[in-house]
């Protein structure tokens, strides 16, 4: 599989996370929108150093991973977004996945991220499906995977809390992609 190391879109630069974004995942996850969300209260720099190892990991093992979001026109950090192998109810997934600081909230930026990582995951790495999955009442998380495209499939305990589940099937992204292609062709626009 190849490696994708940058990302860029309208509005945001992706940088394959790695060691040398410790500070500035510690910055992310610190913010306490994203500490409510991840189920954590308290933070620590050695807490945030084992998942940024295990972020590294990922990407030396899998080929593909997580990337740190700044704004293209001021370089701040916005937050991280990536693809993740992860095991949900017994069943392998790769997982979409991302943590943005509130202040990006309502921006449109996990959307604008998430579409293009999983852009590259169907078209770059040959994905045939992406999951995702959020606490059943995360509804800003829910809306950002419905932007995206992924489809609600079921309800799901994860992590002992009650979560809902979305997938996105490689043929139907690309049916999709066709689809939008062959509208613009004629002159209409599709809804977002």
């Amino acid at each position: 599989m190849p490696t994708i190391d940058q990302l860029r879109t309208a509005r945001l630069i992706a940088e394959r996370l790695g060691p040398q974004h410790l500070d500035d995942l510690l910055f992310v996850e610190s913010d306490r929108g994203v500490r409510i969300l991840l189920g954590e209260p308290v933070i620590t720099r050695e807490t945030v150093a084992r998942r940024l190892a295990s972020h590294v990991e990922h990407w030396q093992t899998h080929g593909y991973g997580s990337w740190l979001l700044r704004e293209a026109g001021t370089r701040h950090v916005v937050g991280r977004c990536g693809l993740r192998s992860a095991v949900v109810q017994e069943e392998p997934h790769v997982e979409l996945l991302y943590a943005i600081r509130h202040e990006f909230w309502r921006h449109g930026y996990t959307t604008e991220m998430s579409r293009e990582v999983l852009r590259v995951g169907f078209e770059e790495l040959g994905l045939e499906e992406i999951a995702a999955w959020t606490l059943w009442n995360n509804w800003g998380s829910r809306r950002v995977m419905e932007k995206s495209g992924l489809e609600y499939e079921r309800d799901i305990i994860h992590a002992r809390l009650p979560h809902v589940f979305y997938r996105l099937a490689a043929t139907t992204w690309r049916e999709r992609q066709h689809e939008q292609c062959a509208t613009r062709r004629v002159g209409h626009v599709p809804r977002a």
